[in-house]
């Protein structure tokens, strides 16, 4: 047990001049020319200019992604990015597995480079589709077969650099093609070990499965684009990407929402939720022939009856509360 107390800042004193610091509680010189030291040379971590375009262009990579998979697998599919990060070349180079695969991309016009380190998980789900069925292995396996490979290549080429292109499309008009593969990664030396670079990786689930590519941009292969990435993507107007309009409205009828069924609404004591026991029956206050109230979150989206289907449960719409005329 410790016998320390505490204050809260409520009752602190009043700061005076009195509380000013003394010679004795002021920095000493050498911590001072620590810090000024510090900041001049900074803390080995890479400069970060902010690009806010560039959050909106992985998004759209993301969007592309899920499309894609969504047109191959006649299936679900979702997928998600992380926030664009800082990172040196070589701390980057660090994490692929043995497992992965890193496709070494080039930018056509400008003459840089990028990689996209594709995780066994997303090299199983290509092979899986596109050779006739999601049938995926586990993580970990082995290593992949000339066909395998030969799919692994052919997502890099017609999936990764393809859509990479499309999501840089609002910033600049960019070829993005497939140099090659590299199995190791002392065999993708695109930027010395120092480099400053951004990194982010992209998340698709396709059908349950789940894999991965990771993204690594080195800052000297957007310098030619950095104004464009730099600007706000509001902008002064805000609806003026039409190709970010019209993604979305593909993609928002795809999206998936829960709805929730309240077959009746009511206020019980406590008293008599610490009754009930297991086999407890609970009388509603509805007739079969009643509406039901259907809910997104909070928002009202139809009313329905209760029906059979199959010998199970059903809902039969009676009355929509969207408007008529969504989806257009």
């Amino acid at each position: 047990m410790s016998d320390t107390t505490s204050s809260s800042p409520r009752d602190a004193a009043p700061a005076t001049l009195a509380d000013a610091p003394t010679a004795e509680h002021r920095v000493s010189p050498d911590a001072t020319a620590r810090r000024g030291l510090l900041a001049l040379v900074g803390d080995g971590s890479s400069n970060r200019p902010r690009l806010p375009m560039l959050a909106g262009i992985i998004d759209r990579l993301a969007g592309s992604f899920a499309t894609s998979f969504r047109m191959i697998s006649r299936g679900t599919v979702e997928a998600k990015a992380d926030q664009p990060r800082p990172v040196r070349f070589a701390e980057f180079m660090e994490t692929p597995r043995p497992t992965d695969v890193i496709a070494v991309l080039r930018f056509g016009a400008w003459g840089g480079q990028c990689l996209a380190v594709i995780d066994s998980g997303m090299a199983n789900i290509a092979v899986g589709l596109l050779m006739g069925g999601l049938t995926v292995p586990p993580p970990g396996r082995r290593s992949y077969t000339a066909i395998e490979r030969a799919v692994v290549e052919r997502l890099a080429r017609d999936q990764v650099a393809v859509n990479l292109a499309s999501a840089f499309a609002p910033a600049a008009d960019v070829d993005v093609m497939l140099d090659y593969l590299a199995n190791e990664a002392a065999e993708a030396p695109i930027a010395i070990p120092a480099a400053p670079c951004l990194t982010w990786r992209v998340s698709v689930t396709v059908e349950g499965h789940t894999g991965s590519i990771a993204f690594l941009l080195p800052r000297a292969a957007i310098e030619p684009i950095r104004a464009q990435l730099s600007r706000d993507p509001a902008g002064p107007g805000k609806d003026s990407d039409a190709a970010w309009r019209a993604h979305l409205q593909s993609e928002l009828p795809h999206a998936g929402m829960a709805l929730k069924a309240v077959i009746e609404s009511r206020r019980v004591s406590a008293a008599e939720i610490l009754r009930w026991r297991v086999g407890s029956t609970l009388v509603l206050n509805r007739h079969h022939e009643e509406p039901i109230d259907v809910f997104c979150d909070d928002l009202l989206v139809l009313r329905a009856r209760m029906a059979e289907q199959g010998g199970r449960i059903a809902l039969h719409v009676e009355e929509r509360r969207l408007a008529e005329d969504w989806p257009p």
